[in-house]
């Protein structure tokens, strides 16, 4: 599978063209990291380091080669949480680092994203809006040749991720060949604190911000959330709140969380205050005391009632389902695609002695506004969010790869000119403009907004839905 990085290296984003393995346990329960640290009471402590200890010397004395101590420390770790449910686990410190920074959305570099490609080398797949790299000429398709003057020919791909690799405020050179023309560009660009977009639209201008209109006509918008992390709601405020405010208004808005693997609770939370006025949006139940809790809505920084409609698939999880299930519960929003993953749990982050290394540990479970869990398990019959009457869109394994290669090719930024774009394309081995494909659950969803767009209908009721008392889990 191709991996993408960010332009320092310490960052991954994914596959490109490929659907990528679902994130899954994303979601942080709260925010509250190191809470709880183990009783020292436990009478079976003893018990449990006489074995261990007896592995690891008959591991040290036995096996045919040496094993480090941090090895078998990680291994016996990861041993132990894989036996508790597939969202607990180990991060050493490279992994932590980059979990922070994926949840922060904040990485430092110029700002572009590459990959290896087999035939074309190390290759731009996209500068970020309004980053040093877009500044000086980046484009997408653009190959790179040399990094800090050293011409990288030859070079695996994590070492060019490591020259490439800084801090903030330092300098990175490059000489880059463009797709088209075979012109070389020397840039030079000083690495800054980046942002990565959260929240999409349906194209991009080519100075690299989004375009939300997707029906400027009838004033439907058009947002996808990536995943919910911690500047999440404000980007979605800076999308909606200028189309909200405009003379014509928002008409109604589709909000695209398909292939949403969730994220921060909190995040997820802030953007359901945006549409639902009061009520609560989601109940949390765990073993501990304080783990029990609720989020609700007062009705601060909350949109306009216009018709809304959201899309999600089996790649939809966590925070994008609390959402999801909140909007549906409210009868704020109709639920267009197919169901969504069932992850119903929420983790937090404990840090290990150190300070080096965390585990991300499943602490509670969360409930919908009318009492329902959402999760997935062995024996469930029903999980995740159902789409609403008639919002089942159904697509084929095949179907849904196209839709997803066709957003992932929305959030390029080609070079100007048709010639100059399709060679970009096909350095990526890209072949097919994004214009021949339609994606049919969200024409399906256009659909239903065009033909529900009057004055009767463009202000929807928010009932709350009837809460369900839920006893604790145990």
């Amino acid at each position: 599978m191709k991996k993408t990085y960010i332009s320092h290296g310490s960052r991954a984003a994914g596959a490109v063209w490929i659907i990528a393995a679902l994130a899954l346990g994303i979601a942080i329960g709260r925010g509250k990291w190191g809470q709880s640290p183990p009783r020292k009471q436990d009478a079976g402590a003893y018990t449990f380091m006489q074995r261990i200890t007896f592995a690891r010397a008959l591991i040290r004395q036995n096996f045919y080669r040496h094993v480090s101590n941090r090895t078998l420390t990680d291994g016996a770790i990861r041993g132990m949480l894989a036996k508790l449910d597939p969202y607990s686990v180990y991060f050493d410190h490279r992994q932590w680092v980059d979990f922070n920074e994926q949840v922060q959305g904040q990485f430092a570099g110029i700002g572009f994203i590459t990959t290896d490609m087999p035939k074309s080398g190390v290759v731009v797949v996209r500068p970020l809006a309004q980053s040093p790299a877009l500044k000086a000429g980046i484009r997408t398709g653009d190959k790179i040749l040399a990094v800090n003057g050293q011409k990288i020919a030859g070079w695996k791909f994590s070492r060019v991720l490591h020259a490439m690799n800084g801090t903030v405020g330092t300098f990175l050179s490059l000489t880059v060949q463009t797709p088209f023309s075979h012109r070389l560009l020397h840039i030079s660009a000083r690495r800054t604190l980046l942002t990565e977009d959260s929240v999409q639209g349906f194209k991009r201008y080519p100075d690299g911000r989004w375009d939300y209109l997707i029906d400027p006509a009838r004033r439907i918008a058009y947002v996808h959330i990536t995943a919910f992390e911690k500047d999440t709601p404000k980007q979605l405020d800076h999308a909606l709140l200028p189309l909200i405010r405009s003379k014509g208004g928002l008409g109604g808005l589709i909000l695209d969380l398909r292939f949403n693997p969730g994220g921060l609770v909190a995040s997820g939370v802030g953007v359901a205050r945006r549409f639902i006025k009061s009520g609560v949006i989601v109940t949390t139940h765990g073993r501990l005391p304080q783990t029990d809790g609720r989020e609700v809505s007062h009705g601060r920084h909350t949109y306009p009632p216009f018709p809304m409609v959201v899309l999600v698939n089996g790649q939809t999880a966590s925070a994008a389902e609390l959402l999801t299930g909140a909007l549906q519960c409210y009868h704020r929003a109709v639920i267009f695609g197919t169901q969504s993953f069932g992850k119903g749990c929420m983790q937090n982050m404990f840090p290990l002695p150190g300070g080096r290394s965390a585990i991300k540990l499943t602490t509670a479970l969360y409930y919908l506004p009318n009492g329902k869990n959402i999760a997935r398990h062995r024996d469930s019959k029903t999980w995740g969010i159902e789409p609403s009457p008639g919002g089942l869109v159904p697509v084929s394994k095949k179907v849904e790869m196209a839709i997803y290669r066709h957003m992932k090719e929305a959030e390029l930024i080609p070079p100007p000119g048709a010639k100059a774009r399709a060679a970009a394309l096909h350095r990526l081995g890209i072949s097919n403009p994004r214009k021949r494909f339609v994606d049919v659950q969200l024409a399906k969803a256009m659909a239903y907004l065009k033909a529900h767009l009057s004055p009767t209908t463009s202000k929807l009721a928010e009932r709350p839905a009837e809460h369900v008392s839920v006893q604790r889990h145990r």
